[in-house]
């Protein structure tokens, strides 16, 4: 997934909504990103203040008017997709109305890693803490993740 993720960046494209459900794997246990020209076709066509994305799995910058986001979304969408693996449940699993989701990615923790097993390894949370930074220029690149991050 990560390299998949750092092709598309090296290629100056981002993805915008990376989730499980936009993850495939062949017969030859490859990795496949998929939906992603969806959203550059819709970008075009989608008035500006509209977010696109699946809302459980966006990140906050997302949400504001400007609509100025990059790549930093897609490490926030990666960071979700691990908190899918670990606990099996979805990004803010416990928050039934997308209201509330807002309200929470709004807030000043909007982490969906508050859930973890406790079982969990220092080195996972510490991955986590990195990507789910509210300010996206403190998130690392997936460059960054790739090489130095001691979770991958």
């Amino acid at each position: 997934m990560l390299e998949g993720v750092s092709y598309l960046h090296s290629k100056r494209t981002f993805h915008g909504d990376i989730k499980s459900a936009n993850i495939l794997m062949d017969e030859h246990l490859q990795i496949k990103l998929v939906d992603f020209g969806l959203y550059k076709v819709f970008q075009q066509f989608w008035p500006a203040d509209v977010p696109l994305g699946t809302i459980r799995w966006m990140a906050p910058e997302m949400f504001y008017p400007s609509n100025d986001y990059s790549y930093e979304v897609d490490i926030w969408g990666i960071g979700c997709t691990v908190v899918e693996m670990v606990t099996r449940k979805h990004p803010f699993h416990n928050l039934k109305e997308y209201p509330h989701v807002f309200f929470k990615l709004m807030s000043p923790d909007p982490s969906p890693a508050y859930d973890l097993p406790a079982a969990c390894p220092p080195n996972l949370r510490d991955f986590l803490n990195e990507v789910f930074q509210k300010d996206r220029s403190k998130r690392p690149s997936v460059r960054d993740v790739l090489l130095g991050n001691p979770f991958v």
